[in-house]
């Protein structure tokens, strides 16, 4: 929470929570920014975070990701000039529990899964919070647990009236 709070400003939300498993006999995924919104962007407004339920490394198609690409990307977008050269891909190797945190405009995605056990890694985004998160949690999360849920929780899950968006006639959620 504090490195969150540090790369994305006090009063982030989390815009979505979902499990990657990858299984033999699929096809990597395309290289990414879950940034892609706002390339040019000197600063991250979206933290990925990565944990996996698995052992991960290169022979389970663990997470590809290629260091610095962000700075690279956002120079290009700013400048208007063609993208410059990238660094090789490296793939993320981590024991299952482990939190791997990445900022949101770094190219990413899943490697190739080459054995017969899913790869299952829980995705966490969060993101800066005046941009409306991806999963809608007000449609998505049972009545019941909400009721029990903390202020904390309902803020993350972006439960909060803020004076640029989300309000009606000057009162949140």
């Amino acid at each position: 929470e504090q490195l969150i709070g540090e790369a994305l400003g006090p009063g982030f939300i989390c815009s979505s929570l979902i499990a990657a498993i990858a299984v033999r006999g699929g096809v990597p995924q395309a290289l990414h920014q879950d940034q892609g919104f706002s390339p040019e962007s000197r600063h991250p407004l979206a933290v990925n975070i990565l944990t996996p339920i698995t052992d991960v490394d290169e022979t389970n198609g663990g997470t590809l990701l290629i260091p610095g690409s962000h700075r690279v990307l956002a120079d290009a977008a700013r400048s208007g000039e063609p993208v410059g050269k990238l660094g090789p891909a490296i793939n993320v190797d981590a024991k299952a529990g482990t939190m791997v945190l990445i900022d949101g405009r770094v190219l990413h995605g899943t490697g190739i899964n080459r054995t017969d056990e899913p790869r299952i890694v829980m995705l966490n985004g969060m993101q800066v919070g005046w941009l409306r998160q991806q999963e809608n949690w007000m449609l998505s999360v049972r009545p019941d647990v909400l009721e029990r849920a903390s202020s904390k929780l309902l803020h993350r899950m972006g439960f909060q009236a803020a004076t640029y968006a989300q309000t009606n006639e000057g009162h949140g959620f």
